[in-house]
């Protein structure tokens, strides 16, 4: 008789452990940095860390610490910079997905956090590995392409199929 074979969990630990090794790798962190990926994951899972710098290398010995220093680093406010005088707004993203977005096409999208919940803008993000659970990039974006200051906003990271979009991550951050 045939059986139906499921992972077993060390196989999708695995599989998380090879992806963030594969995160660490292309950030220069050293791969044994996620001992501990499960905690680190599930903390974030579907939420973008918007910070100043690149978030740190994790802690093998110190999940914890891990959690708390990207909790403390991650900002509630973007500050902009005047560019070519426009107000212009650089930072940080760190994204645990919440699902594998089994497409390179990825989007950030803005959107006003009020009752019309309106889209403003948004960021490609192209060639992204379909099978990656975590990303971390860097953003500059203005008021030239909608964003405007002493606004909040809903920022989604999705993944564009086609006419659909799937949600990976979402944050909320105000503007100055």
């Amino acid at each position: 008789p045939m059986t139906a074979l499921t992972p077993s969990r060390n196989t999708r630990s695995a599989l998380v452990l090879g992806t963030l090794a594969l995160l660490c790798l292309s950030f220069g962190w050293p791969t044994d940095s996620w001992a501990k990926p499960d905690q680190i994951s599930k903390a974030f899972k579907g939420k973008i860390l918007l910070s100043e710098d690149a978030l740190p290398a994790p802690d093998p010995e110190d999940a914890k610490g891990t959690i708390r220093t990207y909790r403390s680093q991650a900002l509630k406010t973007i500050t902009s910079e005047v560019v070519d005088g426009v107000a212009t707004w650089r930072f940080h993203f760190t994204a645990f997905f919440k699902t594998k977005p089994k497409t390179s096409n990825l989007r950030l999208e803005f959107y006003t956090d009020d009752k019309e919940k309106l889209f403003v803008a948004d960021k490609r993000l192209t060639g992204a590995d379909p099978n990656l659970l975590i990303l971390a990039s860097s953003v500059r974006i203005s008021e030239d392409e909608n964003l405007n200051r002493n606004r909040k906003y809903v920022v989604k990271l999705v993944a564009a199929k086609g006419k659909k979009s799937v949600l990976l991550a979402t944050t909320k951050i105000a503007t100055k």
